[in-house]
């Protein structure tokens, strides 16, 4: 992302916090930023949709950054690579819980449904990678899907928690890390993700 994109990125987050995920908060947004309506749509022609990818991989950069940054990453045990980058996501939008929350609220939308899928599953795919997953037969999708269920609860779980330091979402995410591991080989998968995000899934990875 250039420094043009960060800056009406930057602009147009502050103002969805307050106006949600609307054209009007882009338009506010791209005003603020000092940049003109024409060059922001060059940069985002498809608007708020485009702020949307923009804030996803913002986000999933500086979830790597992290794991970069931790020194024993790559001797921890594969569990705990996931729980450190799941964490380290939501370390990475403290500031921005309250775009985070109408994000989901706007990721409900019947048009939004797919999109929304496919960024959790870039957002699984890239903690799997970080962890050193290499599989390519159905396990690959198995623990996609699983850990896109744990990302989904823990995120609903932080954005309502008031403890300290999180600490209560922390030990929430330790719990269902652990469920998964108990479950195995994705033994009962659609009942854990659910009917609705497979078939969304589905629609987003098999377009076509």
């Amino acid at each position: 992302m250039n420094i043009q994109q960060q800056k009406i990125l930057d602009s147009v987050l502050a103002c969805i916090a307050h106006d949600g995920w609307t054209p009007e908060a882009f338009a506010q947004g791209v005003k603020l930023s000092g940049i003109s309506m024409a060059q922001a749509q060059k940069q985002f022609p498809q608007g708020i949709i485009d702020i949307a990818e923009g804030f996803h991989a913002t986000i999933n950069e500086a979830m790597l950054a992290r794991i970069s940054g931790k020194r024993n990453f790559v001797t921890m045990r594969v569990r705990d690579k996931v729980a450190f980058a799941v964490r380290a996501r939501l370390e990475a939008i403290v500031d921005r819980r309250e775009v985070m929350r109408r994000l989901l609220t706007w990721s409900l939308l019947p048009r939004n449904i797919r999109r929304a899928t496919q960024h959790l599953w870039q957002a699984a795919d890239a903690i799997w990678i970080a962890a050193g997953d290499t599989t390519t037969d159905y396990n690959h999708y198995t623990k996609r899907l699983l850990l896109i269920a744990v990302m989904k609860s823990t995120l609903s779980f932080w954005l309502n928690d008031k403890s300290p330091d999180c600490t209560e979402t922390w030990a929430f995410l330790n719990r269902r890390l652990d469920d998964v591991m108990r479950i195995g080989k994705g033994i009962n998968v659609i009942k854990t993700v659910g009917i609705s995000d497979i078939a969304s899934f589905v629609k987003a990875r098999f377009k076509g």
